[in-house]
């Protein structure tokens, strides 16, 4: 009976010290494992920033194919701005900044560029503009005055920028 007794207190002991030293890896410590999707490392979402923004979602082949009906008419005379998915993703890019940057935006006609949708043109205080890259489902924003640039980027792709929108905001200089 001593003997079985020695046994089990040798085994608890021996697993002790086989849980104890699986866990060390010496000074450094082992932080938990992000979530892996597809190969990717990705962070929970709102672990960088807080939890203030959600992170967009995937690209959607084709969401933003139907620009094609809008252009050569200006977003007052189409009801653009109210369309869908492009109202609730602008919202989402720009956040408080929505009704001042559409009301900032000029009434310019839709235009396309090989296969890029634009609207831009000359502001009270600089010129803004809006691209839309239907391939790369990807919507960017810019802002530009005397007081700099404000730039608003969905997905962390930028659209080529068609030839117009370059020049324009290239012709107001930035301090």
């Amino acid at each position: 009976m001593r003997r079985a007794g020695r046994n089990i207190v040798g085994v608890a002991v021996a697993g002790l010290l086989v849980a104890a030293i699986g866990g060390c890896h010496g000074d450094r410590s082992r932080a938990p494992a992000a979530p892996v999707r597809g190969g990717i490392a990705r962070a929970p979402a709102g672990a960088a920033d807080g939890g203030r923004y959600a992170p967009a979602e995937a690209p959607t082949a084709g969401a933003l194919d139907y620009l094609s009906a809008y252009v050569g008419k200006t977003p007052g005379q189409s009801g653009l701005w109210a369309t869908r998915p492009l109202d609730a993703r602008l919202r989402a890019l720009l956040g408080t900044n929505y009704q001042r940057f559409l009301s900032a935006i000029p009434e310019v006609p839709l235009t396309v560029e090989n296969g890029t949708y634009a609207l831009a043109g000359p502001t009270a205080q600089g010129v803004a503009a809006v691209v839309m890259d239907p391939r790369a489902d990807s919507i960017y924003a810019i802002e530009q005055d005397a007081t700099g640039r404000r730039e608003y980027l969905e997905r962390s792709i930028k659209p080529p920028l068609p030839a117009g929108v370059r020049s324009l905001i290239s012709s107001v200089p930035l301090r």
